[in-house]
């Protein structure tokens, strides 16, 4: 990991790969995600947890 943090910087040296697999963005109440959820990101804000699955 970089110790880099001017954000310029930070955003040329990103690399963005295309996943071949359906991809899901919910958002829901931390309380009613299902246990059995593996999620590739998790995104927790005042109105609400996004989930990508």
């Amino acid at each position: 990991m970089s110790d880099e943090t001017n954000l310029d910087e930070l955003v040329k040296s990103l690399c963005a790969i295309l996943v071949e697999d359906l991809n899901v963005f919910v958002t829901s109440h931390p309380d009613l995600r299902p246990a059995n959820l593996n999620p590739r990101m998790i995104f927790e804000d005042p109105e609400g947890t996004t989930l990508s699955c």
